[in-house]
């Protein structure tokens, strides 16, 4: 509980026991006083009590209800932003894969990068993710998949004839940077 709703308790519960006190007192006195006023004031505090004892159940209720949907709420955002992170995380994978064949055979294979490497993932969650990534590893992502953006959107003769090894290789470390920061990310969510 907060501090504040503590001091709500404590404040409720003094105001609640003069009440109380002053009730008691109307009952002994409506005891010793034979007068029709006496019942009447212990019948108006006995509903002032009510009213103030349940009001102030009903807001620690509704406050710790509120209190646990937001914990929930919270919990759900970032369950949803770690399964993204993670199908992010190995799309990329795949596409550091497709580069590494491509850097091993040593020659650029265009149809490899046009139709091999994947951007599903990131056009899917980018939007979702805009506002929970850091904003390094937001821009890391969004580069590294303009750039896969880039080469299949070239024809893949053309490609071929522009693109070189050293291109790729740093494309790939770039996606294995990506890699690393996504993991740390995942790290940072659990």
């Amino acid at each position: 509980m907060k501090i504040k709703h503590i001091l709500y308790l404590v404040v409720s519960v003094v105001v609640l026991t003069l009440v109380v006190s002053l009730s008691t007192a109307l009952i002994v006195a409506y005891f010793k006083a034979d007068q029709d006023w006496v019942s009447a004031t212990i019948g108006f505090s006995g509903n002032i009590i009510g009213g103030i004892l349940g009001g102030f159940i009903a807001y620690f209720v509704a406050r710790y209800q509120i209190d646990e949907a937001l914990k929930s709420q919270k919990k759900s955002v970032i369950h949803e932003m770690t399964n993204a992170a993670f199908v992010l995380k190995e799309e990329i994978k795949n596409n550091s894969l497709t580069l590494d064949s491509i850097i091993s055979s040593g020659e650029i294979d265009a149809s490899l990068i046009k139709y091999d490497m994947s951007r599903e993932a990131w056009l899917f969650f980018s939007g979702r993710l805009a506002n929970s990534l850091n904003e390094t590893l937001f821009i890391s992502l969004n580069t590294v998949y303009r750039k896969i953006q880039v080469f299949q959107s070239v024809p893949p003769e053309d490609l071929a004839e522009e693109l070189t090894i050293e291109v790729v290789q740093r494309l790939k470390y770039q996606l294995d940077d990506c890699v690393r920061k996504i993991e740390e990310f995942i790290k940072e969510q659990k």
